[in-house]
Formats: structure tokens, C-alpha cells, sequence
């Protein structure tokens, strides 16, 4: 059986629908991304209504969300493009970075302080010495944990660039003047990650 989703942002007081996805049951998401509808018909209407408007609806709604909740504003189709190109990019960079780049963070902390508690503390002007030091101590543990440390700085440094091109696309996308110019800038933006 499929679930029926609605892609939403927080808005101030509100929620605003960015979108719409079909995913199977298997499928998890969190509350904070997605809303669960279990009416087809209004997933339809909202999925129809996307084209020309901005669709909100109130964090206090309570029970299942009717089609009298939505608000719909109208709105210029190119923002609405601009829009939906964010968002897309959004979800291109979440494939790059999924989840487990909190438990990178988290052990890079971890590593850290275990270097810290070691009386290594690591900073960008005494870098290379500090890791000649941790070396010639010969001590394999306080080795390995620097080789650990080594690898997942390396990729949260990766995260990091991802993020920043995340940013640079979403620049260039609000400067665009018209539909072929940010088709244009999502396809080179989406051919990076293929």
C-alpha cells in the first residue's frame, strides 16, 4: 500500500506545502519533512492546486487535514518555479548528506575530546605539528585515534562543500529571470551529483 505525502516547511505559525510524493510503506520520514494524508482526494487537489499557488495550512490543525485548512495564495509561476527548483536541490543535497552525517559529527566531538583529554588540542595553526607529535609518541591507540579522526574530517569537510554548493545553487537560482534559466541551472546543479 502507498502513503501519501505532502512535502512541507514551517512558515512562521503555518506549514507550506512544497510539494507531493508517493512512497511506499517502508518509507520513513519525519514529521518535521513530510505530512501523511490519508485522503487521496485532497492529496490530488493539493497535487493540482501546487501550480499557481502557495498552499499553507496551520500548525494547530487538529485530526486529518481537510481541504477547508489549506490556504491557497496565487503567486507569480515563476516564483513557484524558483520554488520548487529549491526544493528539488534541497533533496538532491539530502541524498548526499543523508543521516548519517549527524554520527560523523558526533565522532569527530568524540575524537576530539579524546585528543583534548590527551593534551592534544588540535587547531588550525598547530595542525601538522600536533599530528607529528601524536605520532612519534608511538603509542598505537592514541595513533589509531588520530587516523580516525583524520578520516571522518575528511568527510564532514565533504558534507561541508556539498552544503556550500547547495547554497551557491539556491543564489543562482533566486537571480534567475525565467523558466529556461533555472532549468538550466538545476540541470547543471543536478549533473553534479550523477
Amino acid at each position: 500500500m502507498s502513503r501519501h505525502l505532502f512535502i512541507i516547511e514551517e512558515c512562521g505559525n503555518d506549514y507550506k506545502i512544497t510539494g507531493t510524493q508517493i512512497q511506499n510503506d517502508s518509507f520513513e520520514f519525519y514529521n518535521s519533512e513530510y505530512y501523511e494524508t490519508h485522503d487521496a482526494d485532497l492529496f490530488n487537489y493539493v497535487e493540482d492546486s501546487l501550480n499557481g499557488n502557495i498552499i499553507t495550512f496551520s500548525k494547530e490543525v487538529i485530526g486529518e487535514l481537510g481541504q477547508d485548512d489549506l490556504v491557497l495564495t496565487p503567486v507569480d509561476p515563476l516564483i513557484i518555479r524558483k520554488s520548487t527548483a529549491v526544493t528539488m536541490g534541497k533533496y538532491i543535497l539530502k541524498s548526499r548528506c543523508d543521516y548519517t552525517i549527524t554520527f560523523d559529527f558526533f565522532q569527530f566531538q568524540l575524537l576530539n575530546n579524546i585528543l583534548v583529554d590527551n593534551g592534544y588540542v588540535i587547531t588550525n595553526q598547530n595542525r601538522e605539528s600536533k599530528y607529528l607529535e601524536i605520532i612519534n609518541t608511538e603509542d598505537v591507540d592514541l595513533i589509531n585515534y588520530l587516523e580516525q579522526y583524520l578520516e571522518v574530517r575528511d568527510r564532514i569537510e565533504i558534507y561541508y562543500r556539498f552544503y556550500d554548493d547547495y547554497l551557491t545553487y539556491v543564489n543562482l537560482i533566486n537571480e534567475s529571470i525565467d523558466f529556461d534559466e533555472i532549468k538550466a541551472k538545476y540541470n547543471t546543479y543536478s549533473k553534479m551529483y550523477n
